[in-house]
């Protein structure tokens, strides 16, 4: 049987502050059970013990009480841990040094590096200070994801878009659905359209907690234009992206250097290069506020960037430069053009040997001068290469405009009485079949023949005046004569006579399967020619 010595536990209630008396004998209480507090007094022990020590025991009994008391009222003292309890925070804080550690526990299990988020804004929901001595940040990103416990140290306290950082970047702006702000309190200032493809300069940026990058950006001429967002912008150089152009420019002023490249090295001088049309096949929008051109001739010969102030935007042909001299057709292997698409109107051998006015002529990118060639009659023969003429005078008009034109209104008359007294319809002149007409009369001097010079159908001459030949039928007289003034009515007189008088001509003029007449003439050397073009459209 274990025995426990009362005094021992008499001692234990002095620690408590209360009365106890020592029992100096070395008598045992039997403690078959466990004892408890309360128990205490209802230990059988022997008669001559209680007597000796009841005053004592009535008081153990006291002391037993209040110490049951006491302890019922003293709070459990839990043990703290290390880190010591969270703190609700809520500041923003920047990511300032790198290779930090940042841990997933208090157990310092890692989860993550400050090099990850080096200049980065995280926002600290709450914090610990640590038994270490330091505070360790509980980490956020701007979509909420937990990044982990950070020491303070590697941080420094900043507002949500962080501090200023000085930048100097060019930016082209490349959106225009973005808002400029005024600041972070989300003030708007502007719209990224009004900026869109210019060259700014980003003196500063926020790398805001939001997960966006802000752009502090100023024009050349140091104008602030707000905050935004760097997802609307590309970095560039000063000179700004190429961009692909394609446009053709004429050389209009001198002394602009061309430049080798943008760190300003000269490459050539435009006067050198003026009145000469070029290729812009690239262009720069350059933060300075101009726009640099990437010229290049017809062989593919760069001359280098050059100032837009410096020329004008042309097409291939250049512009129309007004001219006035004559020329003579020599060559008959070159083309005639409808427009500078090149859209083929004839061959230079229907007007070899004429004298013709070059009203204007245009200095075409491929190098080549074109003259717009046009006829006694003002009549538009096209545009030819100059190549192929020479200059010549002014030629002396044998039968002037105004009388072609009362040859032909007494020409149209002498046929439709002819007509009439045949009981047939009248034919009606148009213009485009006039113009088709006088194209012939001036080719017979060249070749007298129901054909063209060059070999081709007479009906082109229906199609180098514009008309459409797919629902026409088409006859033809021609004839010459001698010794003629400058006398319209005279010349068509003549001329009708020789065609009532041979029997082809006189039935092609009397025909009822025709509508219209198309009617030319031309003098040269004493000699007029006519021609009519009969026509029927379907």
């Amino acid at each position: 049987m274990k025995k426990t010595k009362l005094v021992t536990f008499l001692s234990v209630l002095g620690l408590f502050g209360l009365a106890s008396t020592t029992i100096s004998s070395a008598e045992e209480v039997s403690s078959s059970e466990t004892l408890t507090t309360a128990e205490i007094s209802k230990t059988e022990v022997s008669q001559e013990v209680v007597e000796s020590t009841k005053e004592s025991s009535e008081l153990t009994e006291e002391s037993t009480e209040n110490f049951s008391k006491l302890k019922a009222s003293a709070p459990i003292q839990e043990k703290k841990l290390p880190q010591g309890d969270y703190i609700s925070d809520g500041s923003y804080v920047q990511i300032v040094k790198k290779n930090y550690d940042m841990w997933g526990s208090f157990n310092w299990q890692t989860k993550n590096n400050s090099t990850n988020f080096y200049q980065q804004i995280l926002k600290a929901k709450g914090r610990y200070e640590h038994s270490n001595g330091a505070t360790y940040y509980s980490l956020y990103d701007h979509k909420d994801v937990w990044q982990g416990y950070l020491n303070a140290g590697a941080t420094k306290k900043v507002s949500a878009q962080g501090n200023y950082i000085s930048d100097g970047s060019y930016v082209t702006i490349k959106s225009k659905n973005y808002d400029l702000w005024q600041n972070f309190e989300w003030k708007k200032k502007g719209k990224s359209s009004s900026l869109f493809g210019k060259v700014l300069r980003a003196k500063g940026r926020y790398e805001h907690f939001n997960g966006s990058t802000y752009y502090s950006l100023y024009d050349n001429k140091g104008k602030w234009h707000g905050y935004l967002n760097a997802s609307a912008t590309s970095k560039t150089n000063a000179q700004g992206n190429y961009i692909n152009d394609g446009s053709y420019i004429k050389i209009t002023k001198k002394n602009y250097d061309t430049w080798q490249n943008f760190g300003w090295k000269k490459k050539n001088n435009t006067t050198k290069l003026y009145g000469k049309v070029l290729k812009a096949r690239g262009r720069y929008e350059h933060f300075n506020g101009s726009t640099y051109y990437s010229i290049f001739d017809n062989k593919g010969n760069w001359y280098g960037y050059l100032n837009s102030n410096a020329v004008t935007k042309t097409k291939a042909e250049g512009p129309y430069i007004s001219d006035g001299r004559y020329v003579r057709v020599t060559k008959d292997n070159y083309d005639l053009w409808d427009n500078f698409k090149f859209d083929f109107r004839g061959t230079s051998e229907n007007l070899k040997n004429q004298v013709l006015q070059a009203r204007g002529r245009y200095e075409h990118f491929n190098g080549s001068t074109y003259y717009s060639l046009y006829d006694d009659l003002g009549l538009w023969r096209g545009y030819i290469n100059a190549g192929a003429t020479k200059n010549a005078s002014k030629p002396t008009v044998e039968l002037s405009a105004a009388e072609v034109k009362k040859a032909q209104t007494e020409m149209l008359r002498l046929v439709n009485n002819e007509r009439r007294k045949q009981g047939i319809h009248d034919l009606r002149r148009m213009s485009p079949f006039d113009t088709a007409a006088n194209y012939r009369a001036r080719e017979l001097k060249i070749l007298f023949e129901h054909e063209r010079p060059d070999g081709s159908d007479i009906g082109t001459s229906l199609e180098e005046a514009g008309i459409d030949v797919s629902n026409i039928g088409l006859g033809e007289n021609i004839a010459y004569n001698m010794n003629v003034k400058n006398n319209g009515k005279e010349v068509a007189r003549k001329l009708f006579k020789q065609w009532m008088n041979s029997k082809g001509h006189r039935e092609n003029m009397l025909s009822d399967q025709y509508d219209y007449i198309g009617l030319g003439f031309f003098a040269s050397e004493g000699r007029v020619y006519g021609a009519q073009l009969l026509i029927v459209v379907d």
